[in-house]
């Protein structure tokens, strides 16, 4: 189910970074926008790609988002060289990361508001097919740590391959994803499924704290992951 992978080089990078991905100009949001891509990306497969009559040119195709890389901190969007479209900072305001893949997408095919209720602040969600962006409402002074969430139920979305930061996939092989993980990442309980996990924490976790980051959770009937979603907590990732 994992798509092929494609080299992003440092010098690529930070040569395109600053004139490829946008700057929120919120007074609250960070001035810039970390990157969540490492050294790849994922890469959509023939048969994810959309089919045109028309041919694009090279600059167009170059920036035409190919990959949504999901990371601890940051979602970045990135063309078929790997280039960063857009990198969307957890910390930044929800709004405009909606706004900024709205224009490389386009419209998104749904939006839900979710009620605030005793565990989960009220939340704005907009999908784009398979990868959504939930925007967090908070009624009182109990700031949460992010602004927004991304989620991915699928490994593709119109032709953009979808992957956490290490190249893991919706489709892909739970339990091989469980290999090497330290238990603290891990959450398991036949009381009450689905198993989810830890792909990355921040820095500082241990095993006596709860895992938060970069989550995978298993699919109902098991076996393959259902979701990747950043950041969240692994015991409530369902």
């Amino acid at each position: 189910m994992r798509t092929p992978l494609v080299i992003v080089t440092a010098v690529l990078s930070s040569l395109l970074l600053a004139s490829c991905t946008p700057t929120p100009d919120d007074g609250n949001a960070s001035e810039s926008l970390p990157s969540a891509t490492a050294s790849f990306s994922a890469t959509p497969s023939p048969s994810m790609a959309a089919s045109s009559s028309a041919t694009p040119s090279p600059a167009e195709t170059a920036q035409a988002p190919a990959s949504i890389i999901i990371g601890l901190a940051a979602t970045d969007v990135v063309d078929a060289s790997g280039t960063v479209l857009v990198s969307l900072d957890y910390t930044s305001d929800g709004d405009q990361a909606v706004a900024l893949v709205t224009d490389l997408l386009g419209a998104p095919t749904s939006t839900e508001n979710l009620p605030e209720n005793p565990h989960y602040f009220e939340t704005d969600i907009t999908r784009w097919g398979g990868f959504e962006i939930g925007v967090r409402r908070p009624s009182d002074e109990s700031a949460p740590k992010t602004q927004f969430y991304v989620e991915a139920t699928a490994d593709e979305t119109s032709g953009v391959a979808i992957a956490a930061v290490d190249g893991t996939q919706v489709g892909d092989s739970f339990d091989e994803a469980l290999v090497g993980l330290p238990s603290f990442q891990t959450y398991s309980d036949p009381n009450y499924p689905p198993r989810a996990l830890a792909l990355q924490v921040e820095e500082g976790d241990s095993e006596e704290s709860i895992a938060y980051g970069l989550i995978a959770v298993e699919s109902a009937d098991g076996g393959a992951i259902a979701l990747i979603k950043s950041p969240d907590y692994v015991y409530d990732a369902a």
